[in-house]
């Protein structure tokens, strides 16, 4: 590299073999295997103010390069990494600031995008409020909030639908403060159009639900060994939700399983010898949020009392299992969401060579019974456990029905897709070898095939969200956000509307390092390659 960026306060590493640039460049990402040249920046900035940011764009725009963003945490196909001559820009730890001085006067508080979600959910404690959320502690609001924040959201719909505006600087080096009435078409993009593609968000200012509001909200998330039959009849409730019109918005319903042992509060809890036949432990997350005092017999819980009766290796935890026959404020429940998580691959298996992941999503509803999904599934995932010690990680998420807040927030100025999905799983295969990697490519086709098209119990068109994108056959369509929009965007209108707001805000595609930035990756000019 003959040049070299000036006027930056904060660190910078280049590409070379030194150890700070392998640690510098590289981050957690659990598609099937990541091609080497995806992480690998011609350098990468650590910023530490808008300074910092301003001078990088600056820079890129000179050499006709292209940036991007990284605010600390992942994403499942390493789409906050580059390669080739551009530049990663680290964001981590310029924006950690927390501002709550309106939260009692006007429910708002404003965050800085660096803070993981562990910051922001110990935020959410301290100040006894709640803001809707996902549930791995090691993602960064930046792109959680850009690509949706799911998970709970059939209550009070997802993180993104509760930003009342954000700081952001655009390709033209300027620091824009965005609300949905001043600048409405760079509101609806960056709230759901392509993470990172329309210029470094710095901060959001986020609408809350005080927990003094919301005095009669319940939880329950009851930790079990795995057993096929628990697991089937956490799924059947599941399926009775998603099925039922009547079905109060209020509920929210999640299940994860997690191999080997579970992460807890920081504390690793291995299984104990009388459970060392058993190949993973599941969990079962149930809230229902109110303000009123109703019973909770207006939401059925009695398949995850069923199994209580199996031994929990919750016991004797520091972290308290939530019961649901105790109130508790939305700022705990809400908390044990991201520490009680057992969809921390990485903390699972820090030595895996590769990652196959699926992703399944429904809208509709009624299908899930007449084509015997729950049967189906676990049927499939039984030849998995006869003929692998493969341990797969299983996460099933509860959107909703028609009553879904989610889905009545779809006019709300954001682009997020897919608000009318009920139901989402994701299937992690961990592969520590060759032979383990083509057979885990093999199931997650099989599976795919056997749940999504004509004959399946989810949709033919395969919808996907931006933020649990996966790549089912590796090739380099698929990492392709333009090629694969029609999976990602509920219209080709909306996309064609994304990328017009695209060229008009980074005409020169500063902010697209990619092929999964809406529109394309900018390709590096010839007479610059060697900048």
């Amino acid at each position: 590299m003959n040049h070299r960026i000036q006027n930056i306060d904060g660190n910078v590493v280049y590409r070379g073999h030194s150890t700070e640039y392998k640690e510098a460049s590289a981050q957690y990402a659990s598609c099937l295997n990541i091609r080497s040249n995806l992480f690998a920046p011609a350098f990468i900035v650590q910023a530490l103010h808008d300074t910092d940011v301003i001078n990088t764009v600056r820079y890129a725009k000179r050499h006709h390069l292209a940036i991007a963003i990284r605010t600390g945490g992942h994403h499942y196909i390493g789409m906050s990494s580059t390669g080739k001559q551009n530049i990663q820009l680290d964001v981590s730890l310029a924006y950690k600031t927390i501002d709550v001085s309106r939260l009692e006067t006007k429910r708002l508080v404003t965050c800085g995008i660096s803070l993981s979600l562990h910051e922001f959910v110990a935020m959410q404690r301290k100040n006894a409020c709640f803001i809707p959320h996902g549930t791995c502690g090691g993602v960064h609001l930046g792109g959680h909030v850009q690509s949706g924040g799911l998970l709970f959201t059939s209550m009070f719909g997802c993180l993104g639908d509760h930003v009342k505006s954000f700081r952001i600087i655009t390709a033209d080096q300027q620091i824009r403060k965005v609300t949905r009435r001043s600048c409405p078409d760079l509101f609806y993009a960056v709230l759901g159009g392509s993470p990172g593609a329309y210029g470094v968000l710095t901060h959001v200012t986020l609408r809350a639900y005080k927990d003094v509001d919301y005095p009669f909200s319940v939880g329950m998330n009851p930790l079990y060994p795995y057993t096929a039959r628990h697991l089937q009849a956490l799924l059947d409730l599941m399926v009775d939700w998603t099925c039922d019109p009547n079905l109060p918005k209020n509920a929210g319903f999640l299940i994860s399983t997690a191999a080997g042992g579970i992460a807890v509060d920081g504390r690793w809890y291995a299984k104990t010898e009388g459970e060392a036949k058993l190949r993973h432990h599941y969990f079962s997350q149930i809230l229902r949020a109110s303000p009123f005092n109703v019973s909770v017999g207006d939401v059925s819980m009695d398949a995850v009392r069923a199994g209580a009766q199996a031994l929990s290796i919750a016991r004797g935890l520091e972290y308290p299992i939530l019961s649901e026959s105790k109130y508790r404020p939305l700022s705990i429940l809400s908390e044990c969401d991201v520490k009680l998580h057992a969809m921390r691959e990485i903390e699972l298996y820090p030595g895996a060579t590769s990652w196959k992941r699926l992703m399944l999503n429904t809208k509709e509803r009624d299908l899930l019974k007449r084509r015997c999904f729950v049967e189906r599934f676990m049927k499939k995932l039984s030849e998995l456990d006869a003929q692998t010690e493969m341990k797969p990680i299983i996460q099933f998420m509860f959107f909703g029905n028609a009553n879904s807040q989610f889905l009545r927030n779809q006019n709300n100025g954001t682009s997020y897709s897919h608000r009318d999905v009920s139901m989402n799983i994701s299937i992690v295969l961990p592969t520590q070898n060759e032979t383990e990697g083509r057979f885990a490519e093999t199931f997650c086709q099989e599976m795919h095939a056997l749940m999504v098209g004509e004959h399946g119990a989810f949709d033919l068109d395969d919808v996907r969200f931006a933020s649990f994108p996966y790549a089912l056959h590796n090739t380099a369509e698929e990492y392709n956000l333009d090629r694969m929009r029609k999976h990602y965007f509920d219209s080709e209108r909306k996309y064609q509307k994304l990328l017009r707001i695209k060229r008009h805000v980074d005409p020169t595609k500063v902010f697209s390092a990619n092929n999964f930035a809406i529109g394309g990756m900018r390709r590096v000019k010839e007479q610059h390659k060697n900048v």
